[in-house]
């Protein structure tokens, strides 16, 4: 709920302004000027958002497995530390890497199904 908050307050606010009066110009009530206008704006910050939340968890995760964890990546790196096997280390740092673009991957994937116009316009603007 944060995200979505803090996405609407990022967007130009013109947008924000004069698209919903033009959905209410053409009837839409209130629900449907969130629906079909604010929403699909902010959407694509959202999922940003999102996925900064979901790399930002992953690492504290990954960190508090380092200092009291008792099992996890974090725990098999800090093992690895204490027994000098340089594999262990590697395996752990590996996985940690490997499953953190799998993360990612999957929230970027979503949000190309999801909100498919946003890939559309940032390739028209990019142009």
């Amino acid at each position: 709920m944060m995200f979505m908050f803090r996405s609407l307050l990022a967007q130009d606010f013109e947008l924000l302004l004069f698209r919903p009066q033009a959905a209410k110009v053409y009837g839409a009530g209130s629900l449907g000027t969130l629906k079909r206008v604010v929403m699909p704006v902010a959407a694509p910050s959202i999922y940003t958002g999102i996925r900064i939340a979901i790399s930002n968890g992953w690492m504290a995760l990954v960190g508090a497995e380092l200092v009291v964890g008792k099992n996890g990546l974090g725990f098999l790196i800090s093992q690895g530390q204490n027994n000098d096997s340089v594999s262990t280390i590697f395996v752990g740092i590996i996985s940690i890497g490997v499953l953190g673009i799998l993360i990612d991957t999957i929230v970027h994937r979503s949000e190309a199904i999801l909100l498919p116009w946003h890939k559309k316009l940032s390739k028209a603007g990019s142009s």
